[in-house]
């Protein structure tokens, strides 16, 4: 199998023409669950193929080429969803809720505690400090958008920050 990634699917479709492989199928598909292959498809953008590049093509071999309209999509999923709104397992982090004015100083929070004591956090689960919206901080999960560069201590006693990696998109503590 050759290397098709990166280029587009018209270029990729000659070189499989041009390899004469024998007999394979070739199926084509959108990398991602909530885009729409259009019928006419050759200028957009391959991501992968399988079976993978180098791998042996024989007869009743079964190629599948999956695009992107833009190369850049090719690194993007969330869970297989081109935006991240479409992923069933995505839940959207609410607006802070106001807080009233005060004339004194608000009472200190529990979401960081002293030494290596563990709290309950708002959601009743155990953690060393609690995410903006009252669950355990978890290293590698995601957080939401009030936590952003914050710095606390994670459930398996690790310090991690709220921030940004783009090849682990979104926001997630590490």
């Amino acid at each position: 199998m050759p290397d098709l990634r990166g280029g587009s699917y018209r270029a990729a479709e000659q070189k499989l023409d041009d390899l004469s492989l024998p007999a394979a199928t070739i199926t084509v598909t959108a990398r991602h669950k909530d885009v729409t292959l259009p019928k006419s498809h050759g200028s957009w953008h391959v991501c992968g193929t399988t079976p993978r590049p180098g791998s042996p093509v024989t007869v009743g071999t079964t190629v599948v080429i999956e695009l992107a309209q833009q190369a850049s999509d090719c690194a993007i999923s969330f869970h297989g969803y081109l935006h991240q709104a479409n992923d069933p397992a995505y839940t959207p982090t609410p607006p802070p809720t106001p807080r009233p004015a005060t004339t004194h100083a608000p009472a200190p929070t529990t979401s960081k505690p002293a030494g290596n004591s563990l709290i309950t956090c708002p959601d009743g689960k155990q953690g060393y400090a609690c995410t903006s919206n009252g669950h355990p901080v978890v290293d590698g999960q995601f957080c939401p958008k009030a936590d952003h560069g914050r710095t606390l201590k994670a459930t398996n006693g690790t310090t991690v920050t709220c921030s940004y990696d783009p090849s682990i998109t979104p926001y997630r503590w590490q």
